[in-house]
């Protein structure tokens, strides 16, 4: 049977970065979908970061800072070997905090 990841949150974001999810990547999957949505309340900053450690000690920016607007949405891939991968983000204007919702999934080959 492949191996399969499914993890999701919904957060409310801060001012400053914060993760909204980190997944640790199983070495059979090879790629990951990222969705992430804006729970209509205010724009958000997100950025995707992937790390060899779970504490996150050198990452690499994967997603540069962008911008998602209240009640949109967006898909991300990801297809770089890491053992690790988070998503962070935060209020767009500080004190304007937005909810995000972020699903990451992925199966491997059989």
């Amino acid at each position: 049977m492949p191996e399969k990841i499914k993890a999701t949150s919904n957060i409310e974001t801060t001012n400053d970065y914060a993760a909204a999810i980190i997944v640790q990547i199983p070495p059979q999957i090879s790629k990951l979908l990222i969705h992430l949505k804006e729970e209509n309340t205010n724009n958000i900053l997100f950025k995707i970061q992937g790390a060899m450690d779970e504490e996150f000690t050198d990452p690499e920016e994967l997603k540069s800072e962008t911008q998602l607007t209240k009640n949109s949405s967006t898909y991300e891939t990801i297809s770089e070997p890491w053992l690790f991968v988070r998503v962070m983000h935060k209020a767009a204007v500080a004190d304007s905090q937005g909810k995000t919702s972020c699903v990451i999934s992925a199966s491997g080959a059989d």
